[in-house]
């Protein structure tokens, strides 16, 4: 942890503990953590005396506009990566990618644009193979094409109906 730089107690007993590098947390009138913002890279593990079992990892940071940027990485018992993203303010904010929970192949990969789904999402099947692509427009979808394990076209379907190969 960085050394204080500033303490702010407010009339209603609310502090706030500004650190050198502008992380901070923010405490209401009873001393209960409200609000943080602690740059820095950060895991937990499923088991606090087996440091090898990692169940998260998250990378916090600021960006040169002032905004807050998380990248956060969940494992497995098996520290196998189940999930991967990126959040700008608290919200999903670029590429995430989700994992089979047991094998760790791509399961989900999709883009986001300040918490809404954007451009191109894919959903894998168990064996690797791309079972569906979604085109998405400001959160809302607007064509799905849908394969076969074999990797063949089996459906396009978009707002006006459904097309099946």
């Amino acid at each position: 942890m960085e050394k204080i730089k500033e303490e702010i107690v407010n009339d209603d007993g609310s502090y706030k503990v500004i650190y050198e590098d502008d992380s901070y947390i923010e405490h209401d009138s009873n001393g209960l953590k409200k609000k943080s913002f602690l740059k820095g890279f950060y895991q937990e593990y499923y088991n606090l005396k087996d440091f090898n079992n990692i169940k998260e990892e998250y990378k916090i940071e600021e960006d040169e506009n002032n905004n807050i940027i998380t990248i956060l990485r969940n494992y497995n018992l098996n520290c196998v990566l189940t999930y991967e993203g990126r959040f700008k303010n608290g919200k999903l904010d670029g590429n995430i990618t989700h994992y089979y929970f047991d094998s760790g192949i791509k399961r989900l990969e999709n883009k986001y644009e300040n918490g809404l789904s954007s451009g191109l999402q894919f959903y894998y099947y168990p064996s690797g193979k791309l079972m569906r692509e979604v085109l998405n427009e400001n959160g809302t979808w607007k064509i799905i094409k849908t394969y076969n394990n074999d990797g063949t076209l089996f459906s396009i379907q978009d707002k006006e109906g459904f097309k099946k190969f």
